[in-house]
């Protein structure tokens, strides 16, 4: 045991030096728009404990500091980024990238999904219709105005789900991620749409959608 002393007593002086002596805590990194991905100039970096503010420069980078305090142990820095425009958003250690959610974005697409799903009726009301018509890509000229629209999801494509909770996904994800969900679409044919009574299959999350899985979920809808 006593040869452990020396070995302690040779560290204590530098734990004492690091613990007295004093440092910025600093945050470094760049500032972005979560929809459109771009970087954002002149956005409001504001330590809150102090209430020093700095701001990000042309290419959205921020570099700020906290008040001096011991290196060891290491506190915490809270910052809050604002900017007109912009959702305000507080930070603890912020580090990297900084992702603001663009207020005109949200609010145009709240405008757009409003009267979305309110129900789970097959047929598409207008504003469905209008949406999905935007928000589907690869849909092969397939207008969705006047349609009843099967919802599926799961990896394999084996559930089906409601209109209602499929734009209810679309809400969540874009309030989240400022992105659209996975989606896919799958035309029916005259026959399917007569004996199935359905226009098209409206596929998310699905990662496979066999012929074979497509013949089952449309037998299974009709019971």
């Amino acid at each position: 045991m006593n040869r452990f002393i020396p070995i302690f007593l040779s560290f204590l002086p530098i734990s004492l030096c690091l613990i007295s002596c004093e440092g910025f805590r600093i945050a470094t990194g760049t500032v972005y728009d979560k929809c459109t991905k771009s970087s954002i100039e002149n956005v409001k970096c504001k330590v809150l404990e102090t209430e020093q503010c700095f701001y990000s420069d042309s290419s959205g980078k921020y570099n700020i500091h906290g008040k001096f305090m011991p290196l060891i142990p290491r506190r915490s820095i809270e910052v809050e980024f604002s900017k007109e425009g912009y959702k305000t958003d507080t930070i603890i250690n912020p580090s990297f990238f900084v992702y603001l959610d663009n207020l005109q974005f949200l609010n145009t697409f709240k405008q757009e999904i409003e009267n979305c799903g309110q129900d789970n009726n097959s047929l598409l009301n207008n504003q469905e219709a209008i949406f999905l018509n935007k928000y589907i890509e690869n849909r092969n000229d397939f207008d969705f105005n006047n349609k009843k629209i099967l919802f599926v999801t799961g990896s394999g494509g084996e559930i089906i789900t409601s209109k209602r909770e499929f734009f209810n996904s679309v809400k969540e994800w874009k309030e989240k991620y400022c992105d659209k969900i996975q989606t896919s679409l799958v035309i029916l044919s005259v026959e399917e749409t007569e004996l199935y009574e359905y226009d098209a299959i409206v596929l998310y999350w699905v990662k496979i959608f066999t012929p074979k899985v497509k013949n089952k979920i449309l037998m299974k809808s009709k019971t």
